[in-house]
């Protein structure tokens, strides 16, 4: 369904902003509120300042953006008038669909305007570790946000909110003792393998290093292994005595893509042989 036909509803201790923009409101819901959306000028926003996420795959936003081209935003981005810059609003939940609203070339999109700053902490905060793809290290600065703030008071109150083990909160917060330096490592180079964290985590800093490249190089090696696996030989050609003759592997069980592709190659092999 399409953002024009969807429905928001705002909690009742959150206003809606009374905007000279008033020609641009539409009514809209969505699961959790109720209220209106205005339709904002994607340069009027910036990223809320306590995001929890700050890594953004660029393959991802650019596949976003291209069914935001088709579609549209489907739901609304939330957002809150920056207390720092004039003019300005924070995204609090959907800082993704911003970025790649940008590269789809949209000028405008919809957003919930919020006024209260704890709520906003709070929705931030709760939407990024429910919705968003986090990186451990992000999922870690997220758990400890919501005890710092006193969103919630203790590990296990954070998983009854969540609706996840303790353990796992337990085990995300362990990843605050890794240095500093191992940290932005496995963040640059997107490491988040569980039993690769639980060793870091278990071992001296000098050892970090190794221990990231030894598992990417394994990885690399696992990969190769795959894509081996996945060649298959469907045609041969043989010369013998000046007579060519063909051998047909299994052509036939091909998918109609992976036959127009063998068709393609074929095509430039022989006008590579062309006399």
């Amino acid at each position: 369904m399409r953002i024009e036909k969807a429905k928001i509803r705002l909690p009742n201790n959150i206003k809606e902003e009374n905007s000279n923009e008033s020609s641009q409101r539409v009514s809209t819901y969505t699961e959790s509120y109720k209220g209106e959306y205005y339709n904002i000028e994607v340069t009027k926003l910036i990223p809320f300042k306590n995001q929890s996420r700050k890594h953004f795959d660029q393959k991802s936003l650019e596949e976003l953006a291209s069914t935001i081209r088709v579609h549209g935003i489907r739901q609304p981005l939330t957002i809150l008038p920056s207390s720092e810059q004039e003019g300005k609003y924070e995204i609090i939940s959907g800082e993704r669909r911003w970025k790649a609203a940008q590269i789809a070339g949209l000028t405008k999109v919809p957003c919930i305007i919020i006024h209260n700053q704890e709520a906003a902490e709070e929705i931030a905060l709760i939407e990024n570790i429910q919705r968003q793809n986090l990186h451990p290290l992000e999922l870690m600065q997220a758990f400890q946000s919501l005890l710092d703030r006193k969103i919630c008071g203790s590990t296990q109150e954070i998983a009854t909110k969540l609706g996840i083990n303790k353990s796992a909160v337990v085990e995300a917060l362990s990843l605050k003792n890794l240095p500093n330096e191992t940290q932005q490592v496995l963040l640059n180079e997107g490491v988040k393998a569980r039993k690769i964290l639980r060793v870091l985590v278990k071992s001296t800093q000098d050892k970090h290093l190794k221990i990231i490249n030894d598992y990417k190089k394994s990885l690399e090696k696992e990969q190769k292994k795959e894509v081996k696996s996945t060649e298959a030989r469907v045609l041969s050609i043989f010369i013998n005595n000046g007579k060519v003759s063909f051998q047909d592997n299994k052509i036939s069980s091909l998918s109609t893509k992976e036959k127009s592709a063998v068709k393609q190659s074929l095509v430039e092999f022989l006008k590579q042989i062309d006399i």
